[in-house]
């Protein structure tokens, strides 16, 4: 099952080129699990702003991938935020070992649970309780999104 019609994407992936390499792997990862995925490299246009305003509407979930740099992005702050106000279903993933959420990231991650991929330790099996949690919040979300 795929993003439901009011909605591109399953998943809009917010991180820092810091961690590029790894999201990158987490987004394929997804996305060979029937995950549809808005990841920046692929739907990026000129206004950037814009471009994220639209990719978190048009997605169910918001994937935060933070660490210290995610912390300290302006860009990656206004995306959080949005997503926040929105009311977007917002997933957090550590990216780095030794940084720990503060401030406005603390306040936006909260009580959520939290995905740890700041080390290799049993990667793919994080991977596959992170795509279990999607597929699930994609069918009560759609079944919502219908109900309206």
């Amino acid at each position: 099952m795929a993003a439901s019609s009011c909605n591109k994407f399953d998943v809009m992936i917010s991180y820092n080129h810091s961690n590029k390499t790894t999201v990158k792997v987490i987004k394929e990862k997804l996305e060979d699990a029937g995950i549809t995925c808005w990841f920046d490299e692929e739907h990026m246009v000129r206004n950037v702003l814009d471009a994220m305003h639209a990719s978190i509407d048009n997605s169910l979930i918001f994937l935060m991938c933070y660490s210290s740099e995610y912390f300290s992005s302006e860009a990656c702050r206004k995306e959080a935020e949005y997503a926040a106000n929105a009311g977007k279903f917002i997933i957090p993933c550590k990216m780095e070992c030794d940084f720990n959420a503060k401030g406005w990231l603390s306040m936006i991650i909260g009580k959520r649970p939290s995905f740890d991929f700041s080390g290799e330790y049993l990667f793919h099996s994080k991977i596959a309780n992170l795509q279990h949690v999607i597929r699930l919040k994609r069918i009560t979300l759609s079944e919502n999104t219908q109900r309206k």
